[in-house]
């Protein structure tokens, strides 16, 4: 990971505080931060070179996103029983959608619908119906 991208989005992984700030507020600023970075310097990071001290810093970045996810569902901000790395797969892939499709929203706004989104669903009435379960055997 060579480059300003990169290196603002380390910035907004450091920012949001993941492991000693309250979740949601690390969340929001995590988001927050990574939509000014998505808007600025759009960086894909599976794209990113695969160079050892490249690949090293992503993965470093993307272990520390996901053990924050963990903790937000550990304390209850997401839900428990999602397939292993589904939030990990769905926060970028929101993010980059909010900060994308609503550019006239400042990045605070974006976050605050991204998040929302995120843990409240785009429904306008909770799903009845539980999540699938595995099959097993």
């Amino acid at each position: 990971m060579h480059g300003a991208g990169p290196d603002a989005i380390e910035a907004a992984l450091g920012r949001a505080r993941p492991r000693e700030s309250p979740v949601q507020a690390a969340l929001h600023r995590y988001v927050e931060g990574v939509i000014e970075v998505d808007r600025t310097w759009p960086v894909d990071l599976a794209r990113m070179p695969a160079d050892a001290p490249s690949r090293e810093r992503r993965d470093r970045a993307v272990r520390e996103v996901e053990t924050f996810l963990t903790r937000t569902t550990d304390e209850g901000l997401l839900r428990r029983g999602l397939p292993p790395g589904f939030a990990a797969s769905i926060v970028p892939l929101l993010v980059h959608q909010v900060a994308r499709n609503l550019p006239r929203l400042t990045a605070a706004q974006a976050a605050d619908v991204a998040v929302h989104a995120l843990l409240n669903g785009i429904g306008a009435v909770p799903a009845r119906s539980p999540l699938p379960q595995p099959r097993s055997g």
